[in-house]
């Protein structure tokens, strides 16, 4: 549940994210993830971008860093691995990464979705 719970604010944000970022001239990271390197292995990775409070969606804006590790065979599930890091604040695209998930089998036919929460990693 809290893994579709997830999904489901990545998905509904996505709308929003994506037009803030083309308008807000960020260039760290683009929507959607653009091919990278981390850690030695190939990912894509971008900055999501959100309102900073969700009751003012037309005020300040957030980025929060995402990396998708593909999964090593093809065709990938369209359904992915989501990981948001414990805390208090960790970053999951840093705790992933130190634990190694860029080779577990979970990524074996699905994309494995890092998520950095509000206030943490990048």
């Amino acid at each position: 549940m809290v893994g579709l719970a997830a999904a489901a604010c990545t998905v509904l944000g996505a709308v929003v994210g994506i037009d803030r970022l083309s308008s807000s001239g960020e260039t760290q990271w683009a929507w959607p993830p653009e091919p990278c390197v981390i850690q030695g292995s190939d990912a894509r990775c971008g900055t999501f971008v959100v309102p900073e409070s969700r009751g003012k969606p037309d005020g300040r804006t957030i980025g929060l860093r995402v990396v998708v590790l593909p999964a090593s065979s093809t065709p990938a599930r369209t359904d992915a691995v989501t990981w948001l890091a414990g805390g208090p604040g960790d970053a999951a695209t840093e705790e992933a990464l130190a634990q190694g998930w860029q080779s577990s089998s979970l990524r074996t036919d699905r994309d494995f979705l890092l998520v950095d929460q509000r206030g943490t990693g990048g």
